[in-house]
């Protein structure tokens, strides 16, 4: 029912296929949809994108394992992926160019500073400091540096397909 209902739905985004080294193998993973793209969902397209190439990365390559990766269907009602973490200033101007605007606009300050270390939410193969070309980086960054790296360290998952 659900991938009946994925096959019917308006697709609003991004449609990534992680199973396509083999289209026309019988047994393709399961379909997965993503709701909604912030940072979860972000990190979730780049882990089976991790996963895919350490896959491809073996010798021989396991096709069947490949094609047991799920097949994601990203639904995002805006134009690029990051949830509230996108500014608020940018969500409420597309809020106003749009004829219905009767709704709250959700989103972080533009101005805002995180209050937790950078250290403990950055990836260990993808650092801020590589995200920033070798720039040190403050323990406490604001929303558009974190943006920045969220874009960085899951751009190519996102883009990729």
């Amino acid at each position: 029912m659900v991938a009946a209902a994925m096959d019917a739905a308006p697709s609003w985004g991004i449609d990534v296929n992680f199973a396509n080294i083999t289209t026309e193998h019988p047994a393709l993973g399961p379909r997965v949809a993503v709701v909604g793209c912030g940072p979860s969902g972000m990190f979730f397209l780049r882990q089976l994108e991790l996963e895919r190439d350490r896959l491809l990365a073996m010798d021989p390559v396991p096709v069947a394992k490949i094609n047991a990766l799920p097949r994601v269907t990203v639904f995002e009602k805006e134009s690029s992926c990051g949830g509230l973490w996108r500014s608020g200033r940018q969500q409420k101007q597309k809020q106003q160019n749009e004829a219905s605007s009767d709704h709250n606009v959700a989103g972080i300050y533009e101005g805002m500073w995180i209050n937790g270390l950078k250290e403990k939410f950055e990836f260990a193969d993808y650092t801020f400091e590589e995200h920033f070309g070798g720039t040190p980086m403050p323990a406490f960054l604001t929303r558009s540096q974190v943006m920045a790296y969220l874009e960085g360290a899951c751009g190519d998952a996102i883009n990729k397909h």
